[in-house]
């Protein structure tokens, strides 16, 4: 299982991300969730099979509540382009063996 917490695009100026010439841009100076106070913060816990769609520009941190793997995988965030990476049998098959 892992435990997400999801804040959306708004609550940049909490999180006091690196500037965009440091190494870790777009990340946040503090460690979450401790700095998260925002009421907009989303908490969500997956269990295994789960499938959490992140929409472009939100911010999120995540933590392993058990032994697990994940797989991210980035589109374009058009809808039909989600869905159809999504159901691409031939592309998981690739994921999968590398």
């Amino acid at each position: 299982a892992k435990r997400f917490w999801l804040l959306p695009p708004s609550a940049h100026r909490e999180l006091v991300l690196h500037p965009r010439w440091h190494g870790s841009r777009r990340q946040s100076q503090h460690h979450l969730p401790d700095s998260i106070h925002s009421q907009s913060a989303i908490q969500v816990t997956l269990q295994p099979g789960d499938l959490l769609y992140l929409p472009a520009l939100w911010f999120h941190y995540v933590e392993s509540l058990t032994s697990n793997v994940g797989i991210n995988l980035w589109t374009d965030g058009h809808q039909s382009d989600v869905w159809r990476r999504i159901t691409d049998r031939e592309l998981w098959t690739q994921m999968m063996l590398g």
